[in-house]
């Protein structure tokens, strides 16, 4: 499987049907929010292609079988990965964190209870790997008055309580293999009130993100202020080739328009409330781009990085 080399954190919560994970997912994008300006909440089976047959055959309205079933994830969660105009590998890359209810880990916990475990990881090994992945801990009772009450994806594979149980063995055996290659995964007590599950939740993501993550009070300020204006343009009069267009409100930051020397159409530089910056433009332009954001973050922040 593949590391996250983008800014972005890609998170994922993770849990038996009933456990609780699409509330918990929400609360942690909508934190996450608040709190860096940019983040993206998803869900596993996705809204693609793939996603819409496999909860066809979850629900019942199409039959496959297990194999078949596996293979449809697996398409599913690349699609999902990396589509390139709304796939997760794309938002980590700009700067976005990202927040997935279910991942691989549903399939390696559901799907091999009929389907050899070693194909499941293969199937999956172009993956990327999430940097934390929680696990909501629900006693097996607990969630079956859950989903009496509202069904789950799995809910007519897995409607009784002991393939449940079988399920959450599975969930366990697995997590425990994964840890041993060094994946971060942690379990939660999820059958607490709401409040306290979250609060547990947001415990274990805030070392993820670290202090560098969380805007200050200085950089929220210079945001609201005309003072960015006047870094990007002190940074445009000290080089003979660069010039600033234009500095414009964005999604969760601001954008500045510079032309180069050695490049006919504007170039776009995006700054993010998580102090962030991304820059645009053609591959074969990235290094200097790279040399305008570290330029641009030793003036904001007395250092070359966010």
């Amino acid at each position: 499987m593949i590391f996250n080399e983008g800014p972005g954190r890609f998170i994922v919560i993770e849990g038996l049907d009933g456990a609780g994970t699409t509330t918990q997912a929400r609360l942690l994008q909508a934190w996450l929010s608040r709190a860096t300006g940019v983040a993206y909440l998803t869900q596993e089976p996705s809204q693609g292609p793939a996603g819409a047959q496999i909860r066809s055959i979850l629900t019942g309205r199409l039959k496959a079988d297990r194999q078949t079933l596996a293979l449809l994830f697996a398409t599913d969660r690349l699609d999902h990965l990396y589509c390139r105009t709304n796939g997760i590998a794309h938002r980590l890359a700009s700067g976005w964190h990202v927040v997935c209810d279910r991942y691989y880990l549903s399939s390696l916990a559901y799907q091999s209870l009929d389907v050899e475990t070693r194909w499941i990881y293969q199937l999956n090994y172009r993956c990327i790997h999430p940097d934390l992945t929680i696990f909501l801990d629900v006693p097996v009772e607990t969630c079956m008055k859950r989903i009496t009450s509202s069904r789950g994806f799995h809910y007519e594979l897995f409607e009784n309580a002991q393939a449940l149980q079988m399920v959450k063995n599975r969930y366990l055996e697995v997590m425990e293999r994964l840890r041993q290659f060094a994946e971060n995964i942690h379990i939660v007590k999820g059958d607490l009130p709401e409040e306290k599950v979250w609060d547990s939740v947001r415990q274990r993501v805030e070392p993820l993100l670290g202090a560098d993550w969380l805007p200050s009070q200085k950089q929220r300020a210079l945001l609201r202020s005309n003072q960015l204006m006047s870094v990007f343009s002190d940074l445009a009069a000290e080089r003979e080739d660069l010039f600033l267009l234009s500095i414009r409100s964005i999604n969760s930051g601001y954008q500045a328009l510079f032309t180069h020397a050695e490049r006919e159409r504007p170039i776009p530089v995006n700054f993010y409330t998580t102090g962030i910056i991304v820059p645009q433009g053609p591959l074969d332009y990235q290094l200097k781009l790279k040399e305008i954001v570290r330029e641009v973050r030793i003036k904001m922040y007395g250092r070359p990085w966010a």
